[in-house]
């Protein structure tokens, strides 16, 4: 019989587990993962505990962004969110094109 774990990895054969995948800015969703998804790819532990949609990322990443003083600060933040995860950064930049 097979553990919550192993189905979990068969489930997602082609997905990094842990840090693995968070070290991953085009598969991470940082706090978006849900409980079921921190569990399946073993996340416990690794991120915060209170889960976010993205719409929530936004927001709190906006908030950030504008806390920054000049260009270059703001284009530093930018670029470090697309590094750590590029869905946030797109959908940021989306949200606020404009700007």
């Amino acid at each position: 019989m097979a553990t919550k774990q192993q189905t979990a990895q068969s489930d997602f054969p082609d997905i990094p587990r842990g840090m693995d995948l968070l070290n991953r800015q085009l598969l991470n969703k940082g706090t978006a993962f849900t409980e079921e998804e921190r569990r399946q790819f073993g996340l416990d532990g690794l991120l915060p505990p209170h889960c976010e949609s993205l719409e929530e990322q936004v927001v709190r990443a906006y908030e950030a962004y504008k806390r920054k003083d000049d260009d270059l600060e703001r284009h530093i933040y930018l670029r470090a969110l697309q590094d750590t995860n590029e869905v946030l950064f797109y959908r940021l930049l989306l949200d606020h094109i404009e700007e």
